[in-house]
């Protein structure tokens, strides 16, 4: 069974990184060189293994923060293997960071009720 996880979270992972890919791809262009300077990089995604094992999956949506890794004018960045070890190192907080914001309180009353790590998605709002 944990082959089979392991497996498909690898799969799960590779997948995200083609969509990514294609996504980054045409993101810089969509906005002007002003813009870019400050507009934040996108979070994106990264499948943990207990994820994938949890009997119950949570998926938090929010509005990205503004600051998340950069500005979007940083080329070096803008990368989709820096950008998903960034949020694998994340960890929602409860690894090496450590936050104490309203929804990480939230999200790790979650977890310790659940007993799982909820996948945080952050969709960037641009008015």
């Amino acid at each position: 069974m944990l082959i089979i996880l392991t497996k498909l979270k690898h799969k799960m992972n590779d997948l995200l990184k083609i969509e990514y890919n294609k996504y980054l791809n045409g993101l810089r262009s969509k906005f002007s060189v002003q813009d870019a300077e400050y507009l934040s990089l996108p979070l994106l995604m990264h499948v943990y293994p207990n994820y994938l094992e949890a009997d119950t999956k949570i998926l938090f949506v929010g509005q990205e923060t503004n600051g998340w890794e950069g500005k979007l004018n940083d080329e070096f960045k803008l990368q989709t293997e820096h950008l998903v070890k960034k949020y694998e190192k994340f960890e929602f907080g409860f690894g090496e960071h450590k936050y104490s914001s309203p929804i990480f309180r939230f999200m790790k009353r979650i977890y310790e009720s659940f007993n799982t790590i909820p996948m945080l998605v952050g969709v960037q709002i641009i008015n």
